[in-house]
């Protein structure tokens, strides 16, 4: 049963690289959208904090 849903994809991703005009979405064409809410992609996380603070254990209560 269809639901009669807009269906978003990028094409190249979801046609496999060998036999693919052997698929059934070969022949069909998608609108590359990116909608929201999606799960995006993380920041480097090591790039958010100062690495060049003072050094020393960081659960040293001394200053």
């Amino acid at each position: 049963m269809w639901d009669k849903r807009s269906t978003y994809a990028n094409w190249s991703w979801i046609v496999p690289p060998l036999s693919g005009s052997a698929t059934p979405v070969f022949h069909r064409t998608y609108k590359n959208i990116e909608l929201k809410p999606n799960f995006f992609y993380q920041h480097d996380p090591w790039r958010q904090f100062d690495t060049h603070q003072k050094s020393g254990c960081p659960f040293s209560t001394k200053a």
